[in-house]
């Protein structure tokens, strides 16, 4: 429907990983009697220092840029008291740098010369990032699919790697940890697509122009909605 074209459904992964651990770290309480818990950010820096501290190669995903860049400035601030050679091995990675820059920690964290990345869902695919050995999850990230596309950041090759989930407070991090085969055995989501949302289309047909020039007159649109909103002759 998306193409106009036959389609396969691939349902098996082919991709090499070695024994993954995936392991839920529930914060400690501060105030059991408020059932008030250390901060997941706090924890989650510690975890990302203590194995960048010990060579193994980690990404945190947190759910905000602010929070990445926190966790970065925590775990620059933790080497420089255990292992200040180190300092300037971990780097963060969100949307809002310049291309260059970005282009830069991916080739510097694929290389092997950064040993951890605090990032956004900007690194969660798309983007090879070579062998990574550990992956912190800071808060469940609102769907099976993200879940299992972050954890699958570490163990691309066939060593084994690390997968963890630190919670948050709020409920549904709470009722996972409590549940854990109710997260670890959900399938993933349905794909869901609209193929006559002329709206949509329309934000991604500049992206696909950005990379070969379209026009309109004269193509076969067939599987396409209806462009009736574009001119004949309009250019993208």
């Amino acid at each position: 429907l998306l193409t106009g074209l036959p389609a396969k459904v691939v349902s098996d992964d082919g991709s090499p990983h070695g024994p993954r651990t995936f392991a839920l770290w529930n914060p400690p309480f501060v105030d059991r009697t408020k059932s008030a818990r250390r901060s997941a950010n706090g924890e989650a820096s510690d975890l990302f220092t203590t194995l960048v501290g010990q060579g193994v190669r980690t990404i945190a995903f947190a759910r905000a840029r602010v929070v990445a860049e926190l966790l970065l400035r925590y775990a620059r601030e933790g080497l420089r008291k255990v292992s200040p050679d180190l300092v300037e091995r971990v780097a963060a990675y969100r949307a809002g740098y310049l291309p260059e820059e970005r282009r830069r920690i991916e080739r510097e964290l694929f290389g092997g010369r950064l040993l951890g990345v605090t990032a956004t869902t900007a690194l969660e695919l798309g983007i090879d990032v070579g062998g990574l050995d550990a992956a912190l999850l800071v808060g469940y990230p609102g769907t099976i699919a993200s879940l299992w596309q972050q954890a699958g950041r570490a163990g691309r090759g066939k060593d084994p790697s690390l997968a963890m989930l630190i919670a948050l407070g709020d409920p549904l991090d709470q009722y996972y940890m409590r549940h854990p085969d109710e997260l670890l055995g959900k399938p993933h989501e349905n794909a869901l697509l609209d193929p006559d949302n002329v709206y949509i289309l329309r934000r991604h047909l500049p992206c696909a122009a950005h990379e070969t020039p379209l026009r309109v007159a004269g193509e076969d649109l067939t599987g396409l909605p209806n462009l009736s909103g574009l001119n004949d002759d309009e250019h993208l």
